[in-house]
């Protein structure tokens, strides 16, 4: 199972402790990436960047509300890079609401352009819809690229990714679909303590080299296969 909460669903079922294996999703080192990909000019101020599918399992109706919620804070800039089925939706709403000077689109760009992205963002941001207990068991594969390229998370999402972002202390962790306590947290710990956060990432990017490097997850996988051979 890629998330420990998977356990849950599949013990409900019967009693089959012995039969689950933990085995988390890896993802590639962005540190050692380059990060020159030529992407375009981020608006000046603390960048809040979501990036990858803009689709509804992402929540953006909560994430445009804590943007309203924190419109008093002038230097807060949300960055969406990427596309999905909610991106023309987000343009929409952010025109109308007139959240033109602080909420930005960028649009769909290949992988190679994560680096760059990331390394010029404050906080990466990743949302999940609640209401689904499957979604809620998730850990999204963008949060093991966030913490490999060492930035600060800042999430709206189930216990499966929360589960990670407390253990690894990369960030903070509210409840899918939680916009006022994702804005309290902005507002009061983010902003209030730059330095401390800025540090969390740090610590992201450490859980990450420890769990989820591909070839730390690989000799892990042999280690699985070796021990179900020899046991059977």
């Amino acid at each position: 199972i890629s998330s420990r909460r998977f356990a849950e669903s599949i013990l409900s079922k019967g009693n089959f402790e012995n039969k689950i294996i933990y085995f988390p999703n890896w993802s590639e080192d962005l540190s050692k990436a380059d990060s020159t990909y030529p992407v375009p000019g981020l608006p000046e101020g603390f960048v809040i960047m979501l990036a990858g599918n803009l689709g509804r399992s992402q929540n953006l109706d909560a994430i445009v509300e804590a943007i309203e919620i924190l419109q008093d804070i002038k230097e807060l800039k949300w960055v969406f890079v990427g596309d999905g089925s909610k991106k023309e939706w987000l343009d929409v709403y952010i025109r109308e609401h007139n959240l033109t000077d602080r909420a930005f689109t960028l649009g769909r760009f290949p992988p190679e352009a994560m680096p760059a992205f990331f390394s010029k963002a404050d906080a990466l941001l990743v949302s999940l819809r609640g209401g689904f207990p499957h979604l809620g068991m998730v850990v999204p594969a963008r949060l093991q690229a966030y913490m490999s390229a060492g930035r600060p998370v800042l999430a709206m999402i189930g216990d499966g990714g929360a589960d990670i972002i407390r253990e690894s202390n990369c960030g903070y962790a509210v409840p899918a679909g939680d916009y006022k306590a994702l804005a309290d947290i902005i507002r009061n710990k983010v902003i209030a303590n730059r330095e401390d956060f800025e540090k969390m990432g740090e610590s992201g990017r450490l859980f990450f080299e420890k769990e989820f490097r591909k070839d730390v997850c690989i000799d892990n996988l042999c280690k699985i296969l070796k021990k179900g051979i020899k046991n059977g």
